[in-house]
């Protein structure tokens, strides 16, 4: 086996993949990611061979296959192969180092948004789909209802997600291979059962066909949208649809992580834009600042008030101030996605990323000029204590609190942070009984270079606990198969 660790071509990967057979390997690769799944939930040992065998790496490895191979080949991938394409794909040449000086911000962006995807758990983000799309939509009326997504997706919005996670175990159980005759046996029949707008498995069919599956030739047929150079972070069409079409029976999910994707709500955006057209990020921002206001409120500690609207030309406050014995927060809820420039470290995606996020930062500065100034419109909100910022994002921007960043930015003149919402969940059901919250706040958002701010870090050395509107939602949920 080898695992050379020296950089290669993409086009020099690429063969390397086309030499085995295309349907063994992607199986073979869909074993894998299973057996890394079952590791991580504590059902198995550790099954890497080589360090370069991970989520991302296999994800990359099964599109190379898809897109490019044949089943003109030798059958049979094993192990080693895995490991030895794995080595590869992770060592395909990074464009930043024939620049002088080298592209940090742009080598670094490329590995984050390859990598830390598969570091997040997804699980939360099934109680998010319907918390955030259902639960607030009577505070948005121009957000879709219950009604239309059941239009759009031919199940309701809750049945979709059950179906996506109902899919993802079946995955598991059968490492990473799924059969439609299974599905749509009696054995499976408790579980559709459950669902409250299906009335068949044909129903259910219809919803893996259109928003789950695709073929092969599906995948040959997407352009790849970038040159050679980047081909290696080019867009996975399994995230879009993470189940690929081996026979009339047989599916395999190649990445079983990506059908949690597909239901969480980054998942269902484009989902939703397509459906709902241009109104709908609209829509979606109105829900998400909503959330975001449900959150604090949970916390249970304190007051929360909403945007404050005044004067003329109008003027605009953060979305949410939470007020604390201790401690002022101002909260700005941003819904914006990185673009894939972004997701490729290149200079469009540096433009986009400064003014999404520094329109966040900016409000928050504005605000806090407001309190000083002593606007009356204001007054409710004390400023006789330290007062911080949070920018709460959708998706991760990763990288967007360190020193890449920290230059780039506007600048602030109190403590924030940058918090993708699955932190922010996190630290909120941490910090329920912290009766110290307020300082523990304070000092994760203060710079201490060279640690940047992080709003996690004000929980770290707390027991984890779960999220009470997450908590609810999973409550809600008509489980699938393998709670016991």
């Amino acid at each position: 086996m080898s695992t050379r660790s020296t950089p290669v071509t993409y086009d020099y990967f690429r063969q390397r993949v086309r030499r085995f057979h295309r349907s063994d390997l992607v199986v073979a690769l869909a074993r894998e990611a299973v057996a890394l799944h079952r590791h991580e939930f504590g059902d198995g040992p550790d099954p890497r061979l080589h360090e370069a065998t991970a989520h991302f790496s296999l994800a990359g490895v099964a599109i190379a296959a898809l897109r490019y191979g044949n089943d003109h080949r030798k059958p049979g991938a094993t192990w080693n192969d895995i490991a030895e394409l794995c080595a590869l794909y992770v060592n395909v040449y990074e464009p930043a180092l024939d620049q002088s000086p080298i592209d940090l911000r742009g080598l670094l962006h490329r590995m984050a948004y390859e990598q830390f995807p598969y570091q997040i758990s997804l699980m939360e983000q099934l109680g998010r789909t319907t918390a955030l799309f259902l639960g607030q939509r009577a505070t948005c009326d121009a957000a879709p209802t219950h009604a239309d997504w059941a239009r759009v997706l031919g199940v309701g919005l809750s049945d979709f997600t059950a179906i996506g996670f109902a899919l993802h175990v079946a995955a598991l159980r059968g490492d990473g291979i799924l059969s439609r005759r299974e599905l749509a046996s009696p054995n499976w029949a408790p579980v559709w059962s459950q669902l409250d707008t299906v009335g068949s498995f044909s129903e259910v069919a219809a919803v893996i066909d259109r928003f789950f599956c695709q073929t092969v030739d599906d995948i040959r047929d997407q352009q790849l949208g970038v040159t050679d150079e980047y081909a290696k972070w080019a867009f996975n069409p399994l995230v879009a649809k993470p189940l690929v079409e081996l026979d009339s029976d047989r599916l395999v999910a190649p990445e079983p992580r990506l059908l949690l994707h597909r239901i969480a709500p980054t998942g269902l955006y484009f989902i939703g834009l397509d459906a709902f057209g241009a109104a709908f990020p609209d829509s979606l921002g109105c829900l998400f600042e909503a959330y975001v206001g449900a959150q604090l409120r949970s916390l249970g500690r304190g007051s929360v008030s909403p945007e404050i609207v005044f004067g003329k030309p109008e003027q605009k406050t953060v979305d949410w101030f939470l007020v604390l014995d201790e401690l002022v927060v101002l909260v700005e809820a941003k819904a914006y996605r990185p673009i894939e420039a972004t997701r490729l470290g290149v200079g469009e995606g540096d433009d986009d990323l400064l003014s999404k996020l520094g329109k966040g930062v900016d409000q928050l500065q504005r605000t806090y000029q407001l309190l000083l100034d002593g606007r009356p419109e204001l007054s409710h909100i004390p400023t006789d204590r330290p007062i911080v910022g949070l920018v709460v994002t959708l998706e991760p921007f990763h990288l967007a609190n360190t020193l890449i960043w920290d230059q780039a930015l506007p600048a602030s003149d109190i403590p924030s942070a940058i918090v993708p919402i699955h932190e922010f969940e996190g630290v909120i059901g941490a910090a329920k009984d912290a009766l110290d919250i307020e300082q523990r706040i304070q000092r994760a958002l203060t710079p201490t270079p060279p640690s940047p701010p992080s709003l996690r870090v004000a929980v770290d050395d707390l027991e984890p606990m779960p999220n009470p509107i997450l908590d609810a939602a999973w409550a809600r949920f008509p489980w699938m198969p393998g709670d016991e």
